[in-house]
């Protein structure tokens, strides 16, 4: 074995500051580059390019420092791995072939010789590579995987590319990609780009570097042919994306309808061919009518069949204006705000804040006819009326607009578009649970003294990774600790400030679904088919399988698409599964749209009004925008340690009963093995177990604990047998996350006075 020695050597990294009035300074800082030790052998890893697309044998080598800066670098990135080359004794990045029995030394964050070997890893069969699995969820790392392609003859090769997080690729001594993201999912097909194989042995090198949470690649490379088969494949599986519109936009006068077309017809016509669309018109009472005799709003429903036997369901807004009216008369007088924190001169935008207005009204009017926002937007208008109070957001143009496709959906699938049998929760006469409030540590059951070491280990991680946050901790309903850390637009973070939940929302719908249950509306080991016609051959998918990540279907597209297509569960419908319902879970958005989609259909109600009516505003939680059933936009520490006490008190809160502990008992982890037989382990409807804290594997509070990660960071637990709610919100995961995460709940965990008390029964009928 022959040992190469990297030379340590050192350059500089600029970063450009630039201040609110724009001047601009150089700040430069100096960075060692890390000592590198490499040991070549032969072993060869090698794919043949086919049209199979998968290259499924690799070498990978890290995982390699990542630290993540303050200030942007000169590559315009903010981790220092995705710039630092730890190949530079194999010629560097570009150069670098790598064996089985690969060394490579380097030099770690706080300074210490380290050193990482080389393994053999597989692709799945969908060809990814989780470094999570390989090295035990490690974040704020990089690093590297390698293989041969070869290939018969000179040849294209066609790369499809995705990445958790930001990734570069170098082939035959060449980069031939790269791609900067603060984060992101690893998707196929995300990048898109052709190289041209030697005939031979052709080296490929992946680089990813990771922020946090998931980190991994999927890569496929096809010949001319298999390349071919997959892009008409895939625009077969994309079609649901393609946009329909009214001849001449979205806003018409009284009379006949016009024409609806497709946005892209020459490309619809490409993938499919000729076809006819059959249109049917409703008014906003949903009678069906032949043309516009009054101004408001009204609903296309658009219903096809391509010659291969697709078939197609849409429906969009339109909005006829009153006779006489123009385009132009409904320009407004628009004052737009400053945008803080964009390095404009607020004098400067002040000054100029009438020219600002005046342009945005014009560009906004031009856009009102070609957007189908601006149809909803002057449907929602023609159908306000007075509350005498602000509305909410639940109460918007967009919302008002999806319950009116929902009523309407119903009517067209036979169902009584007036029977709204959700009932709103039930009033408690004599009884009450209790609700979140501040207390003393005594009411809490807390030892008093021991809460300075929860801010203590609070401060320590807002000093260490420098991103603001929201902690809240409830035991028995009481909130003995309750602080903001740093600041968030330029104001300290307070009880009202906002982060994203992200996907710890997934346990207030499971709440939700919980509610429904409880009424006996839906079954969730029922199929969503007996509600969505699209998907009325396949049994399998029930409600279950769509709320633990069990569909077999691609998670191309997420709840999000309704915004644009309110049929999203025929868009789904005709994309082609990966596999059999139940045979295999991956964490996706797929399901919990169309077993959101079916609640809709079973209730009458869209999912955002069923949860702002039924959740969100009768527990108080009025600073919470949900976006999707399995994201949230925006909450507060506060307004989520409310769910939090509602699962906690088995369905209730206050005054009031959202549902019976039997009910809740559904939707809580349970074994997926009576259910889905080829399924390991527990899960549950948008709750699961937390009682570790992932990358350390480390079990923090009791074995009774449940919530729901996020991408944000956000942390939301619920420990049933000790009465605790423990919710932790912020934008970002932030350096050494799961260090401070477990060193924040140990904190938590040490105030609790009888923490080890015998655990109480798991919640059941």
């Amino acid at each position: 074995m022959k040992w190469l020695h990297a030379p340590v050597a050192g350059f500089a990294l600029a970063t450009v500051l630039l201040s609110a009035t724009s001047h601009a300074q150089l700040h430069v800082e100096q960075h060692a580059q890390p000592a590198v030790t490499v040991a070549v052998a032969t072993d060869k890893p090698v794919n043949a390019l086919s049209s199979d697309g998968v290259l499924r044998h690799w070498l990978i080598v890290g995982p390699f420092p990542n630290e993540e800066v303050a200030d942007r670098l000169p590559d315009g990135s903010f981790r220092e791995g995705y710039g630092m080359d730890y190949l530079t004794a194999l010629g560097g990045e570009a150069q670098a072939v790598m064996a089985a029995d690969t060394v490579v030394q380097f030099v770690d964050e706080v300074g210490q010789n380290q050193q990482a070997d080389t393994r053999r890893a597989d692709a799945s069969d969908e060809g990814r590579v989780n470094f999570d699995a390989i090295y035990g969820a490690a974040d704020y790392k990089v690093a590297y995987a390698f293989c041969y392609i070869e290939s018969d003859r000179e040849q294209p090769a066609y790369f499809h590319f995705g990445s958790d997080d930001s990734a570069k690729i170098w082939l035959n001594g060449e980069q031939v990609h790269s791609l900067w993201t603060m984060q992101r999912g690893a998707d196929a097909w995300d990048d898109n780009f052709a190289v041209t194989l030697h005939q031979g042995l052709n080296p490929l090198l992946v680089k990813v570097e990771d922020r946090g949470y998931g980190w991994e690649f999927v890569l496929e490379v096809y010949d001319e042919a298999g390349n071919q088969q997959k892009l008409i494949a895939k625009w077969r599986a994309d079609f649901g994306s393609e946009k329909l519109q009214p001849e001449g936009g979205f806003l018409f006068h009284p009379g006949p309808f016009p024409p609806v077309e497709w946005v892209q017809a020459v490309r619809v016509e490409r993938i499919c061919g000729k076809f006819p669309l059959s249109v049917r018109w409703f008014d906003g009472q949903l009678n069906e009518v032949t043309q516009a005799d009054q101004p408001g709003p009204y609903i296309a429903y658009i219903d096809a069949m391509t010659p291969d036997g697709m078939h197609i369901r849409r429906s969009l807004t339109a909005y006829c204006l009153p006779a006489g009216w123009r385009q132009r008369d409904l320009q407004p007088d628009i004052t737009v705000g400053y945008p803080e924190g964009d390095g404009i001169d607020p004098g400067l935008w002040n000054e100029n804040a009438n020219a600002i207005g005046v342009f945005v009204s014009q560009w906004l009017t031009s856009q009102m006819a070609e957007d189908p926002q601006g149809a909803i937007l002057l449907a929602g208008v023609h159908e306000m009326r007075r509350r005498w109070r602000q509305a909410s957001f639940f109460e918007s143009p967009e919302m008002m607009d999806l319950d009116r496709h929902v009523r309407l959906k119903r009517k067209l699938l036979g169902i009584d578009a007036t029977a709204l049998p959700v009932r709103l929760p039930r009033r408690l006469e004599d009884e009450s649970a209790p609700i979140l409030r501040d207390g003393t540590a005594e009411q809490a059951g807390v030892n008093g003294d021991a809460i300075a070491a929860i801010h203590d280990a609070c401060q320590a991680w807002y000093d260490d990774a420098k991103v603001p946050f929201d902690a809240l901790v409830a035991r028995r309903g009481v909130v003995y600790f309750h602080e903001g850390f740093g600041q968030k637009n330029g104001k300290p973070v307070d009880s009202e400030t906002t982060f994203p939940p992200a996907s710890s929302i997934k346990s207030v719908t499971g709440l939700l679904f919980a509610h429904v249950l409880d009424q006996g509306l839906i079954d969730l080991d029922e199929p969503v088919g007996r509600y969505l016609p699209d998907f009325a051959d396949r049994p399998a998918i029930t409600f279950r399988a769509g709320l633990i990540h069990a569909t077999g279907l691609s998670d191309q597209y997420g709840f999000g698409a309704t915004r644009a297509n309110r049929w999203v569960e025929n868009q789904i419908a005709n994309t082609p599964p990966e596999v059999a319902p139940g045979v295999r879970q991956r964490y996706a958005s797929v399901g919990y749209a169309l077993a959101a989609t079916a609640m809709e259909v079973a209730t009458g109600k869209s999912y955002w009004r069923l949860m702002w009516d039924h959740i969100l505003s009768p527990l108080g939680m009025t600073h919470t925008r949900i976006t999707s059933p399995d994201a949230g936009e925006q909450s507060t520490a506060e307004d989520m340690a409310k769910a939090g006490m509602l699962l906690l008190n088995r369905g209730r809160y206050g005054d009031r009963e959202f549902f019976r502990p039997q009910s809740v008992a559904k939707v809580m982890p349970q074994p997926l093995k009576p259910f889905f037989p080829k399924l390991e382990g527990e899960y549950g409807c948008g709750i699961v177990w937390a009682r570790e804290v992932v990358a350390t594997g480390e079990k923090v509070l009791s074995e009774n604990t449940v919530g729901h990660a996020a991408a944000s960071g956000t942390i939301f637990r619920v420990d049933l047998d000790n009465e605790l709610v423990v919710v932790l919100l912020r934008d970002k995961p932030g350096r050494e996350y799961f260090t401070h995460c477990l060193a924040f709940l140990k904190a938590v965990e040490a105030s609790l006075i009888d923490f080890h008390q015998p655990p109480k029964p798991a919640p059941g009928p």
